[in-house]
C-alpha cells in the first residue's frame, strides 16, 4: 500500500473509550519514518509516536527513543505521569514543510490538579514547534536535566499548570542543523524563536514558574514573554536563581524579556540572572514587579524598562553566568541493555541506576524514582531526590555499609512539593529485609501526617504487618524546612529524634521503645510512602554501636590567585583557600581543572595556608578560560568555585598603578568627578586609557572618555560628569581600562558618591540688554527667573562690574520655589565699553549656582 494514502500512521493509540489504567513503556526505539511516508496532511492523517486518551490513564516512558514522527512525539489527551531518559529527534519536520503548521514532542500536556508530571534526563532536538506544550489543567510539572536544541517555536509553551519547575535546562533555540532540515524557512520563521512564551492560563490558577540552573541562547526573536491570549489568570509568578540568557533577538530588534497585553511577571524573586550578546533591550516589563538580586549584562542594547522590578546589583559588563546544565551526552536514552532488570520475590536490582551506583532498590521500589540532582544544597552541591507517580513502599539500601544488626542512621530531608496522596516522608530504615513470604522486615523512623499534624513515628515491619511502636509531634516540619532525623537500633532498643537544620541537636530521644521481633542483620537505607517529591541532602551511618556522624559544616572554597577576570601569562601559581569547621587545615581534598578538562589535585602549602598548583598557560590559546575548583571534606561535604581568566602570552599587560576620585564643585546641577590615574607597561607600548562613570543607584552609564597614551608610563586627570545628579547622594563606579598596542588590557575600578546635601537651585532665564542715554551714561536691563526643586529659595544677587570693581549691585530676599524679576541699572559714568553681569542664586539648603554674562555699552 502506498504510504501516502494511509490516513493515520500513529504508532501507539490509547483510545478514549478504554480503561487503560497505569501504562509504562520501557526500552523502546520508535522510528516513525516520516520522510518516507509522503504528504499525510493532504489525507487528514497524522503520524504521532503516542496518542494518549482514555480515563483513567497514567502513562510513563523510561529509556525511549522517538524519531522522525510526522506530527507529535506524544499527544497527551490524558495524563502523562513521567518521561525519563528519553530522546526525541526530528519531530514534526515533514508536517511543517507540508502545512506550515507546528506540532510538538510533548504536546497538549494536561496534568490535573493534585498530580505531577516529571520530565527528566531527556534530550529534545530538531522540532519546528515547542519542545514542551503545557496546555490544560492545574497540575505540577517538574522538568529537570534536559538538553534541548533546535526548537523552532520555543522550549516551553505555557498556558496551564499551577507550578512549573525547571532545573538544569540546557537550551539552544536556533541551530544550523534545524535550519538544514527546513531549507525554505525564512529567518523570522520557526528556526528557534523563543525560550518561554506564557499565553495565560486555561486552568483556574496562575502559574508559578520556578527556574534554577538554566541556560538558554540563540533566539531569533525575544526569549521570554508573558501575555494574555487564552483567557484565565494571565500573570505568572517568576522565581529562581542562576539563569543565563545569551544571543537573543538575532533577527528582530525587540526585547529579551517582556510582558504584553496587560499580563505581568508578578512577585519576581530571582537571585542571579545574566543577559549577554544582543542588540536588543533586556527588559520591557512595565506592568511587572518584584526583585532580582544580581543582574549581569554584557554586549546588550540597553537595560530597557523594568517597571517595578528592582535590581539589587547591576553588573554592567559583567560575565555571563556559568550555570550547571547537562551536556548532550549526559541525557537521553541509555544503552538498551542497561534497562534489563533482575527480579526476585524479595528485591529489584536495576543496573541502570547510574545516579546511585552504590544503592539498591528494595521492597519493590523503582530505582528510576530516585536521582541525584546537581544543585546547591545545605551541605554540598547535590542531593538525592525522590519523585514517584504513585504511593508505595519505595526504598533504597546503601550497599557500602552491608548488613548490620546494631545500626544508627542520620538523614536530612525536606519535602519540596506536597501532593494529596500518601503522607509518609523521609523514611530511615535499619535491619531491612524480607521474610520467606516476601514480606517487608525492619525498623523505620519517618515523618507522617496523623490527626492533622506532622509527627515523628517509629514503625516495625514484621510478619506481614506494620506496627507503630511510638509516635510524637515532630519538632520540625519537613514540609516547611530542612529537618534532621536520627534512628538508633541497638539490641532490642529502638530510638528516634528529630530537629530543624541549623538548630542544636537535642540530647534526649523523642521516642525510646523496646522491641525484640526483628533480630537478624539487615540492610540500611532510605524510603518513602508518598508520591511527594522529597530531597535527602545528608545521610550518615554508624555501625557496631558507633553514632552516625553529624557534620553539616559545609567547607568553603575560593580562588585567591588568579582572581576572576584577571589577565595572566606564563606559569602561574594557583592558590585556593579552604575553610572547614570540622577538618584540620590541609585535611580536605582540593581538585581543580581548566576549561572542563581532567581534574588535578592541588597540594596544601602549610607555609601559605593555601592549596597550590603550578599552571603553565603557554600551551593555551590567548583568550578567556574557566578555572573550576572543588573541595571535599572528610564527611563528604563539598563546595566549588569557578572563575574566568584571560591568558595573554603575546606580551606583558599594562598595569594600573594608581586610581583615585574626587568630586568637583560646579556651577551646574551635574555631579562632576576628577579622576586621577597612573598607568604603566613594561613593554613600553601603551595605547589608550578608557574611563567610564556608571551610576550604580540608577543602573545607568553616565559618561565615558578615552585618552590616547604612549610609551611605558602615563598619568592624567580626567573629568567625568553625571548629568543632573549633584546633591542626589547616588553611588558610582569608575572603571579604567589601560590597553597596549597588542590589545592587552588591564582594568581597575574605584567608587564615588555624589554629595547628598540636596540639589542646587537652577537658573531658568537670564538675559541682559543695554540702552545708552547719552552724556556718557547707559541703562542695563536684566531679566531673570530662577527655581529650586527640593528646598525654598533664599536670595538672588546681581552684580554689575567693570574690569576693576563692582559698580552696581542688588540683592533680593526671596522665598518659595520660584522667583523672577526685571532689574534696571543706571551707569552714570561709562568708563569702559564692556561690563559683566553676575547672577547668583542661593536656596535654603545653602546650595548656590552662579552665571555671568557680558554686555557692550
Amino acid at each position: 500500500m502506498d504510504p501516502a494514502v494511509i490516513s493515520n500512521q500513529t504508532a501507539f493509540i490509547y483510545d478514549g473509550d478504554a480503561d487503560h489504567g497505569d501504562v509504562e513503556i520501557r526500552g523502546l526505539t520508535l522510528d516513525v519514518n516520516a520522510p518516507n511516508l509522503g504528504d499525510l496532511n493532504q489525507h487528514s492523517g497524522g503520524a504521532d509516536g503516542f496518542s494518549l486518551a482514555g480515563d483513567p490513564l497514567s502513562f510513563s516512558l523510561y529509556n525511549v527513543r522517538i524519531t522522525d514522527t510526522y506530527t507529535r512525539g506524544i499527544r497527551c489527551r490524558q495524563y502523562l505521569s513521567s518521561a525519563k531518559y528519553c530522546t526525541f529527534d526530528r519531530i514534526g519536520i515533514e508536517y511543517h514543510k507540508d502545512s506550515g503548521s507546528n506540532t510538538h514532542p510533548f504536546d497538549s500536556l494536561q496534568t490535573p490538579k493534585g498530580s505531577t508530571t516529571v520530565i527528566e534526563n531527556c534530550k529534545i532536538k530538531n522540532c519546528p514547534g515547542s519542545a514542551i506544550n503545557i496546555r490544560y489543567g492545574d497540575g505540577t510539572y517538574r522538568i529537570r536535566n534536559v538538553y534541548a536544541a533546535g526548537t523552532g517555536s520555543q522550549f516551553l509553551k505555557l498556558s496551564a499548570g499551577e507550578r512549573v519547575e525547571l532545573r538544569r535546562i540546557n537550551h539552544t533555540a536556533y541551530t544550523a542543523e534545524l535550519e538544514s532540515l527546513l531549507p525554505d524557512e525564512p529567518n523570522d520563521g520557526f528556526l528557534g524563536r523563543h525560550f518561554i512564551q506564557s499565553l495565560g492560563d486555561r486552568g483556574d490558577t496562575s502559574v508559578t514558574l520556578d527556574m534554577e540552573q538554566v541556560s538558554t541562547k540563540n533566539h531569533t526573536s525575544y526569549a521570554f514573554q508573558v501575555r494574555d491570549s487564552v483567557g484565565g489568570p494571565s500573570d505568572i509568578t517568576w522565581i529562581g536563581d542562576r539563569i543565563a540568557f545569551a544571543g537573543s533577538n538575532m533577527y528582530t530588534d525587540d526585547e529579551v524579556i517582556r510582558d504584553r497585553q496587560g499580563a505581568a511577571f508578578k512577585n519576581v524573586d530571582v537571585g542571579e540572572i545574566s543577559v549577554h550578546d544582543t542588540d536588543a533591550k533586556v527588559f520591557e516589563t512595565e506592568d511587572s514587579y518584584g526583585s532580582i538580586a544580581t543582574l549581569s549584562t554584557g554586549d546588550v542594547g540597553s537595560v530597557g524598562s523594568m517597571g517595578d522590578i528592582n535590581v539589587g546589583s547591576h553588573l554592567s559588563g559583567g560575565s555571563q553566568l556559568n550555570v550547571d546544565v547537562p551536556s548532550e551526552d549526559e541525557v537521553g536514552v541509555k544503552s538498551q541493555s542497561s534497562t534489563e532488570e533482575e527480579t526476585t520475590t524479595t528485591e529489584t536490582v536495576d543496573d541502570s541506576q547510574n545516579d546511585l551506583p552504590d544503592w539498591t532498590a528494595r521492597w519493590g521500589g523503582d530505582p528510576s524514582d530516585w536521582s541525584v540532582v546537581s544543585n546547591d544544597s545545605t551541605t554540598g552541591d547535590a542531593y538525592v531526590e525522590f519523585s514517584a507517580s504513585s504511593v508505595n513502599s519505595h526504598a533504597m539500601s546503601w550497599d557500602d555499609v552491608g548488613e548490620n544488626t546494631d545500626i544508627e542512621v542520620l538523614g536530612l530531608v525536606r519535602v519540596s512539593s506536597e501532593d494529596s496522596d500518601g503522607d509518609g516522608w523521609g523514611r530511615l530504615i535499619g535491619r531491612g529485609g524480607t521474610d520467606a513470604s516476601g514480606n517487608m522486615v525492619g525498623y523505620s523512623a519517618w515523618f507522617v501526617r496523623s490527626d492533622g499534624s506532622v509527627k515523628l513515628r517509629v514503625e516495625k515491619d514484621f510478619n506481614g504487618s506494620q506496627t507503630t511502636l511510638g509516635e510524637t509531634v515532630a519538632n520540625s516540619n519537613p514540609l516547611d524546612e530542612w529537618s534532621y532525623l536520627r534512628l538508633r537500633i541497638n539490641g532490642s532498643s529502638v530510638q528516634a529524634k528529630n530537629w530543624s537544620y541549623g538548630a542544636t541537636e537535642p540530647d534526649s530521644w523523642d521516642i525510646d521503645v523496646t522491641d525484640g521481633d526483628v533480630t537478624n542483620p539487615g540492610w540500611t537505607g532510605i524510603g518513602s510512602w508518598s508520591s511527594d517529591t522529597q530531597m535527602f541532602d545528608f545521610f550518615s551511618v554508624g555501625t557496631s554501636g558507633e553514632p552516625a556522624r553529624l557534620d553539616d559544616a559545609r567547607p568553603e572554597i575560593a580562588w585567591q590567585q588568579p582572581l576572576s577576570e584577571e589577565t595572566v601569562d606564563g606559569t602561574v601559581t594557583l592558590k585556593i583557600s579552604v575553610t572547614d569547621a570540622e577538618d584540620a587545615a590541609g585535611t580536605p581534598t582540593v581538585e581543580y581543572r581548566v576549561d572542563g578538562e581532567t581534574w588535578s589535585t592541588a597540594s596544601f602549602n602549610s607555609d601559605t595556608g593555601y592549596y597550590e598548583a603550578s599552571w603553565d598557560t603557554s600551551g593555551l590559546s590567548d583568550g578567556t578560560h574557566t578555572l573550576d575548583a572543588t573541595v571535599t571534606d572528610s564527611a563528604g561535604n563539598t563546595d566549588s568555585s569557578s572563575i574566568t581568566v584571560t591568558t595573554d602570552n603575546s606580551g606583558a599587560s599594562p598595569v594600573v598603578n594608581g586610581l583615585s576620585v574626587s568630586q568637583v564643585e560646579t556651577d551646574t546641577t551635574d555631579a562632576a568627578f576628577a579622576i586621577d590615574w597612573e598607568v604603566s607597561d613594561s613593554d613600553g607600548d601603551l595605547s589608550t586609557v578608557d574611563l567610564g562613570l556608571y551610576d550604580e543607584t540608577n543602573n545607568e552609564q553616565e559618561n565615558t572618555k578615552s585618552v590616547d597614551v604612549s610609551g611605558g608610563s602615563a598619568t592624567g586627570t580626567t573629568d567625568l560628569t553625571a548629568s543632573g545628579d549633584d546633591g542626589t547622594g547616588n553611588e558610582y563606579t569608575i572603571v579604567l581600562t589601560a590597553t597596549d598596542n597588542n590589545g592587552n588590557g588591564t582594568s581597575a575600578t574605584a567608587s564615588a558618591s555624589a554629595s547628598g546635601d540636596g540639589l542646587k537651585p537652577q537658573i531658568g532665564r537670564f538675559s541682559v540688554s543695554e540702552s545708552q542715554k547719552g552724556d556718557g551714561k547707559a541703562n542695563i536691563t536684566v531679566v531673570w527667573d530662577v527655581h529650586s526643586s527640593d528646598s525654598e529659595l533664599r536670595s538672588v544677587d546681581i552684580d554689575v562690574a567693570d574690569s576693576d570693581a563692582v559698580v552696581e549691585s542688588v540683592q533680593w530676599e526671596v522665598s518659595g520655589n520660584t522667583a523672577s524679576d526685571i532689574d534696571m541699572f543706571n551707569i552714570e559714568q561709562v568708563t569702559e565699553s564692556n561690563y559683566s553681569i553676575a547672577l547668583t542664586v542661593v536656596n535654603s539648603s545653602g546650595k548656590s549656582v552662579s552665571t555671568t554674562k557680558s554686555v557692550s555699552v
